[in-house]
């Protein structure tokens, strides 16, 4: 059996694309504040990777265990929620902040809807039950791209 899930630390910056694509001002103060969109992005990235690489050694060392509820709440939910303090710790780029830590709190909000199904938060991010379904078109449109896509 073969198990995808999104790439947990990228459910963790949904929302952020909205605090400015593209550049401009906010890209230039980013520079100037010591971290830029594009760091913040490989920062995050190569957390998703990461973790993306745990998981999915742990889901495929359980096997057909890996859809049992206690062993996802005992194995991937720590290391989802890991992801999301991982993210958090990160520093993100100047005038991102506000919008990267309301998103990080809808991103708690997402990890508990799924600790209530737990085999929901072993489905592709393109599976339209999984509680983090809509976030990997918006973490893409940011720029991410491990982020952005399910593990495998």
């Amino acid at each position: 059996m073969r198990t995808k899930f999104l790439s947990l630390a990228g459910i963790a910056l949904l929302g952020v694309f909205a605090a400015g694509c593209g550049g401009g001002a906010t890209e230039t103060a980013a520079v100037e504040s010591g971290v830029s969109k594009a760091q913040f992005i490989e920062q995050g990235d190569t957390l998703c990777g990461q973790y993306d690489a745990k998981i999915a050694a742990a889901a495929k060392k359980a096997g057909k265990g890996a859809s049992d509820p206690k062993w996802i709440e005992k194995t991937i939910v720590p290391d989802i929620k890991a992801q999301i303090d991982g993210v958090r710790s990160l520093t993100p780029p100047a005038g991102d902040e506000a919008a990267i830590t309301d998103m990080l709190d809808a991103s708690d909000k997402a990890l508990k809807a799924g600790e209530k199904d737990p085999p929901s938060l072993m489905l592709s991010s393109g599976e339209d039950k999984s509680p983090f379904y809509d976030v990997a078109e918006d973490l893409a449109a940011y720029g991410f791209k491990v982020c952005a896509q399910p593990a495998t």
